[in-house]
């Protein structure tokens, strides 16, 4: 399931999910609507800022060293911006 319009169903870009910032709206190149990220995205940011910030605490403990962990930790990341829904709504509602 990837993030589509909610009003045409076409698929968002994926530039906007992974670098647009809270301020930038995405105009959907099928419709036009205009779609705008709501408070769950900011959530989600959280999230993965834990996510990547855990393994800062634990590191002298583990025997693996966080560079190590870094891909596991962007592929959690990028799994979570492209499936988790409800990120971004539509402006003109």
């Amino acid at each position: 399931m990837s993030q589509k319009c909610p009003n045409c169903r076409t698929s968002v870009s994926k530039k906007w999910l992974f670098f647009g910032f809270q301020s930038t709206d995405y105009k959907c190149p099928q419709c036009g609507h205009r779609l705008r990220w709501t408070g769950y995205r900011l959530l989600l940011n959280l999230i993965i800022g834990v996510i990547f910030a855990l393994p800062i605490f634990f590191v002298k403990k583990w025997p693996v060293s966080y560079f190590e962990l870094t891909p596991f930790m962007l592929l959690i990341a990028f799994l979570l911006i492209l499936f988790v829904p409800g990120q971004f709504r539509d402006v003109d509602e």
